[in-house]
């Protein structure tokens, strides 16, 4: 189990290799890089308008499929009992449906 944990950074010999663990601790667990040079401006642009374009895909395709007979009546129609028109009663969903759109933000 141990040697799954282990990461040669830099493919020097073991005395030189760092654990996942240490790497975690010095990293954080997403592994994250605060050193260096930040991405260009037209690169972080374009990762930000597809992260957008790939959500509203995601979540009008799951929306719309929410709307057929199969999950209506049973989920989505708690959504549409809320008739007032404010923002916060978009929130008024059943428990099912937020889990259902919340896989949106991780596919």
């Amino acid at each position: 189990f141990y040697k799954l944990l282990t990461v040669d950074l830099k493919h020097k010999d073991d005395s030189e290799t760092e654990t996942g663990i240490e790497n975690n601790k010095k990293h954080g667990w997403a592994n994250i890089r605060f050193g260096g040079a930040a991405p260009k401006f037209g690169t972080m642009a374009w990762q930000v308008f597809l992260g957008f374009l790939g959500y509203d895909f995601m979540f009008y395709w799951s929306h719309r499929l929410l709307h057929s007979p199969q999950f209506y009546k049973r989920v989505h129609k708690k959504h549409h009992m809320f008739h007032t028109p404010i923002g916060i009663s978009s929130a008024h969903e059943h428990v099912v449906e937020s889990i259902f759109q919340l896989f949106n933000w991780y596919i």
